[in-house]
């Protein structure tokens, strides 16, 4: 492998970089990036040890010890990747749900996850491709990283070692299930719907807030716009750099997420989330010509 501060070589590479770069097997169609959020909560009652989930798996609670007392981790409110519409409003849903349920003090934190899942809900954990003879993958935990990343631990090893593994089978990636063909159908419909209609903006640079970003027709074509606070305006491309898709407004993160796998980018274009590696392009507005 060449990099840029030299060449590296081993006589076994894991690629455990959530999304797989190099895609050469084409692992972005199989799999499903999947965000949720997570309040860390004062109680002012004793918080119970342990990790839990609600018996409609809407939401999960964990304890967290730290030097002032135990804090309770609750998260829930999932959603598809640049799918979630106001995310601002997921967190208040889960503050609400658990002051109906704690006696809570004070939220101290608050953040959100991203997590893929695969088409069988099964990881891909082994060879990265069908001729790979040292170079492996893991990916797919669907949120269950504790578990998982301990059982791809195990089969990796085995296969590094040349060892037989019970489980290398079950999670080969390169698997055929035919179990898992009305899922992937169902992506690619729910993609070609995103990379179709999500170029249907109406919205103007004039309806922009300070703080808040849009699709917006210009006289210079769509644009991702973002108004920062202090009004100052940053218009990039809005076609996600992995496959073209347009990517949406996260309000509460303040970033830009594709809709069809999941890709992130900073206001300012820059890529924060695979598995698009190269940054939005940047469109000067008062060059353009554009109305701000």
């Amino acid at each position: 492998m060449t990099t840029e501060q030299g060449k590296l070589s081993a006589h076994a590479v894991i690629i455990a970089s959530h999304y797989p770069f190099n895609d050469k097997t084409l692992f972005a169609p199989r799999l499903t990036p999947h965000r949720s959020y997570v309040l860390a909560m004062q109680l002012n009652e004793p918080v119970m040890r342990g990790m839990f989930i609600t018996p409609d798996s809407a939401h999960t609670l964990r304890s967290q010890p730290t030097e002032d007392g135990d804090l309770l981790l609750v998260g829930g409110e999932g959603h598809k990747a640049g799918q979630g519409g106001d995310t601002v409003a997921r967190y208040q849903r889960i503050e609400a749900w658990a002051r109906e349920n704690f006696k809570v003090q004070a939220v101290k934190y608050r953040w959100s996850t991203q997590d893929n899942g695969t088409l069988d809900r099964v990881p891909y954990v082994g060879r990265y491709t069908p001729i790979s003879h040292n170079v492996y993958v893991a990916t797919g935990f669907g949120g269950w990283g504790m578990t998982n990343s301990t059982a791809a631990a195990m089969i990796l090893c085995d296969l590094i070692v040349e060892r037989e593994n019970p489980w290398a089978e079950l999670y080969d990636p390169n698997r055929v299930n035919l179990t898992s063909v009305p899922a992937l159908v169902k992506k690619g419909v729910d993609v070609a719907k995103h990379f179709v209609i999500d170029r249907l903006s109406e919205s103007t640079p004039a309806e922009l807030e300070p703080g808040e970003g849009k699709i917006v027709r210009t006289e210079a074509g769509d644009l991702a716009m973002y108004k920062a606070e202090d009004g100052a305006v940053t218009a990039l491309s809005p076609a996600c750099t992995h496959m073209g898709c347009f990517v949406q407004w996260n309000p509460a993160e303040k970033s830009w997420d594709c809709p069809c796998h999941g890709s992130r980018f900073a206001t300012d274009g820059r890529v924060i989330q695979g598995p698009a590696v190269k940054d939005l392009e940047q469109i000067d507005v008062n060059k353009q010509g554009v109305v701000q």
